[in-house]
C-alpha cells in the first residue's frame, strides 16, 4: 500500500532530525524524489529546506540536476529557501577532506586541485588534450591565455573549435566565457590568466 501523506511527512521529519551528514542529505533527496506527485511534493520540499537551513554548507550541496528536479519547480525565485540546497557553480569546489553528498558525482582536476561534476555528469567542464591529459575547462583555457592574448594565430585557431569531453565544440573563448562567465566569482579568482575576469577576453588580432 502506498504511503499516505502523513506517512511521508513523518518519514521526512525523522530524516531531517537526524545528525547532519552527507548520507543524510542523500537520504532526504531520495525521499523527496520518491514523493508521489499527487501528495503535494511542494510541501515536502519546503519542509525539508526549512529544517536543513542550519546544516553546514558543504552538506547542502547537491548536483545541479537534482536541484533542478527537486527545488526549482517548488520554490519561487527570490524565496530565501531556494538557496538552502544549492548546486556547485561552474567554478567548481575547493578540494577538501570533508565528505560531500553525492561524492561519486565529482572528480578532481589534477592541474588546479578543484572538484567539478565528473565527465559522466558534465563533460562540457572537461577537456582532453596533449595525449592522455584531461583538465577542467578553466585550466585548459588558462594555459593558453597568454599566447591567445598576444594574438598568436596558431593558438587562436587551436581554441576556436576545440571540443570538450562530450565531443562538441566549446565555441572558442567566446563560448567558454558565455558558459562559465555568469557564475564566475571574480573576487575569489584574482584574475591571473583568466578569460572570465578579463573585461576584453576576445583576441583582436
Amino acid at each position: 500500500m502506498p504511503d499516505t501523506f502523513n506517512d511521508l511527512l513523518v518519514q521526512l521529519r525523522d530524516l531531517t532530525r537526524a545528525t547532519p551528514t552527507a548520507e543524510a542529505t542523500e537520504a532526504i533527496c531520495a525521499h523527496l524524489d520518491a514523493w508521489p506527485p499527487d501528495a503535494d511534493p511542494k510541501l515536502g520540499v519546503r519542509y525539508a529546506l526549512e529544517h536543513m537551513a542550519a546544516w553546514p554548507e558543504p552538506l547542502r550541496l547537491i548536483p545541479r540536476a537534482t536541484w533542478t528536479r527537486l527545488v526549482a519547480p517548488h520554490v519561487a525565485e527570490g524565496d530565501p529557501l531556494r538557496a538552502t540546497l544549492r548546486h556547485p557553480t561552474t567554478d567548481g569546489l575547493k578540494r577538501s577532506d570533508d565528505p560531500l553528498p553525492f561524492a561519486d558525482h565529482y572528480a578532481t582536476c589534477d592541474a588546479c586541485d578543484r572538484r567539478y561534476p565528473s565527465r559522466t555528469h558534465r563533460p562540457d567542464l572537461w577537456v582532453g588534450w596533449s595525449g592522455a591529459s584531461v583538465t577542467c575547462v578553466h585550466c585548459f583555457f588558462g594555459m593558453h591565455y597568454e599566447l591567445y592574448k598576444e594574438g598568436d594565430p596558431d593558438t587562436i585557431e587551436f581554441l576556436a573549435d576545440y571540443p570538450h569531453e562530450g565531443g562538441e565544440s566549446m565555441g572558442g573563448v567566446a563560448g567558454y566565457v558565455a558558459q562559465c562567465g555568469p557564475e564566475h566569482d571574480r573576487d575569489a579568482c584574482g584574475g591571473g590568466w583568466c578569460f572570465l575576469c578579463d573585461p576584453e577576453p576576445l583576441a583582436t588580432a
